[in-house]
């Protein structure tokens, strides 16, 4: 059918031939990458969602977060619901990344300042049971931007401002699942923490990994290369203009 409504977010899922849309009214749409063809879609009911895919046993999955705090999981070929949970109450969902090992699927907000991060253990989410998900909040809150490191299994590096005004800190987590003889828990370790150096952070950071210790933050016309550690590596001040995306290759 034809769309009628704007798009908000459009991107691919290139190993299945798949386009994946969501519109201005919480529209999920799923296309055929060749013809074009609608192949599924989902309402959510929300004003805005934030989208992510991954592969786990050569099968993909889409899960989504809502401006209600829901979190959808659904087989992204069909979009048949695998999992719906409430991850908020009171709070939107506009973080969402899913680890490089594809165990971890994180969840936040950047506009509440009193929501804490969620790891979520995705194999709950995509083979859902009557039990609540495994999942466990993160020790931080009034986060503003987060990545995986890549070359790690589950390292995750997050921004987020301490007690003094718009003093950002990244601190680093490995997160493992341990298992006892009646449940299983999901644990963060702190790796590092360390204040990001400059002037204001007012403006939006755009945060991405390489390898195993470094990453990379877009803020402003700026790029800075730090290690998780804190150690600055390089500043480039090449973009006249604000940098809106980072790619890694």
């Amino acid at each position: 059918s034809p769309q009628e409504v704007p798009f908000d977010k459009v991107f691919t899922v290139p190993q299945y031939n798949l386009v994946i849309s969501t519109d201005a009214r919480g529209t999920i749409k799923v296309w055929h990458g060749d013809t074009g063809e609608e192949l599924a879609a989902f309402s959510t009911s929300s004003s805005s969602c934030t989208l992510i895919t991954y592969i786990v046993n050569n099968k993909p999955f889409l899960t989504a977060g809502t401006a209600g705090g829901a979190l959808y999981t659904f087989e992204a070929t069909s979009l048949n619901q695998a999992s719906h949970i409430i991850a908020f109450q009171n709070s939107g969902i506009d973080l969402l990344l899913c680890s490089p090992d594809k165990q971890w699927i994180v969840a936040g907000s950047t506009n509440s300042a009193s929501v804490s991060s969620k790891v979520f253990y995705a194999e709950c989410l995509i083979d859902s049971t009557d039990e609540p998900p495994i999942s466990n909040s993160l020790p931080i809150s009034k986060c503003t931007a987060a990545c995986w490191l890549p070359n790690q299994a589950a390292r995750i590096a997050i921004m987020h401002e301490e007690h003094a005004a718009f003093q950002m800190n990244i601190t680093v987590f490995d997160i493992a699942l341990k298992k006892t003889k009646y449940k299983l828990e999901i644990l963060a370790q702190q790796v590092a923490s360390f204040a990001v150096p400059g002037g204001s952070w007012r403006e939006q950071t755009i945060m991405q990994g390489y390898g195993t210790e470094t990453i990379l933050l877009g803020h402003g016309s700026e790029l800075k290369l730090c290690s998780v550690f804190g150690t600055q590596h390089e500043t480039f001040q090449d973009h006249k203009n604000t940098i809106t995306s980072i790619w890694v290759v």
